[in-house]
């Protein structure tokens, strides 16, 4: 019995531990640097606070990273949705299909991104493509411009549209076939069983999976940053102005944390707004 409680209280012990070395230590550690003063006067000061909001870049920032959680996650749900639905289906080659599908995400995610940035760049495979087809094309796809944020967006679609359609497809396979055969005999038609069947009993796998990729889209840095450092997130602004702007100094320092808490808080209170109105 002894042994069992030593047992139980280790398992117990251990993401304790880890959930406090490795998640409320560095957040209180982050508070804490955004409320210093880089000169060392006294805590709390909203110094760090004042510059950034001062910043135009910081404010970019804000813009672009809610513009893409707007953006793109409701644009991966639905090719989620769309993807989950073909490969739910009977037909020859759908674990070829399936394969294929999961390629970006087992490809490492800088060489991916990097293989994005040659094929749009001057002498990429799209300028080649529309050059021979005798089209315009551009000579700057990923310079600062709205093009160039509809080209993350798409970059950001097709690299994480297959984790999407990953967790829808494990909700359609729980859905039980005597619900669609009940539906059937009811002469319900496609469109009656995907509405009145199929989207209800998903809801669990989409709110989980916004969830998740609202998140993970929050947090967005190396798709922006490879692609094009000239379009500002909340992440390279951190790692801008503390390694870049102000080479590892105090200053630098505390406003990369205010920067790393506020985009903390929107991550916070989106979970907390979205399962809070789905849970409804």
């Amino acid at each position: 019995m002894k042994g069992e409680q030593v047992t139980y209280w280790v398992l117990i012990a251990i993401p304790i531990v880890f959930i406090v070395a490795f998640m409320v230590y560095p957040a209180i550690l982050s508070v804490s640097y955004s409320f210093s003063h880089p000169e060392g006067g006294a805590m709390p000061n909203t110094l760090a606070y004042e510059q950034n909001f001062a910043d135009p870049e910081f404010s970019e920032a804000i813009g672009y990273n809610l513009l893409l959680v707007a953006v793109a996650v409701p644009l991966e749900l639905l090719a989620g949705i769309f993807m989950a639905l073909i490969l739910s289906r009977q037909f020859i080659g759908r674990g070829l299909l399936r394969a294929i599908m999961i390629l970006p995400i087992t490809i490492p995610e800088v060489v991916f991104l990097v293989s994005m940035k040659t094929m749009f760049g001057e002498k990429g495979v799209v300028n080649s493509m529309l050059f021979y087809s005798g089209l315009p094309y551009q000579n700057l796809w990923l310079v600062h411009s709205p093009i160039n944020f509809v080209i993350i967006v798409l970059v950001e679609i097709w690299r994480t549209t297959p984790i999407c359609a990953l967790l829808i497809l494990a909700g359609i396979q729980s859905i039980p076939a005597q619900v669609y055969e009940s539906a059937s005999i009811d002469r319900a038609t496609t469109w009656m069983k995907f509405r009145n069947i199929t989207l209800p009993l998903l809801k669990p796998a989409i709110v989980a999976t916004i969830l998740l990729r609202g998140i993970d889209a929050f947090k967005i840095f190396a798709t922006p940053w490879v692609l094009s450092p000239s379009i500002p997130t909340m992440t390279g602004y951190a790692y801008n102005i503390y390694y870049l702007r102000f080479a590892l100094n105090p200053v630098g320092l505390a406003r990369a944390a205010v920067s790393a808490d506020i985009l903390a808080l929107f991550i916070v209170v989106f979970s907390y707004v979205f399962v809070r109105y789905t849970s409804r």
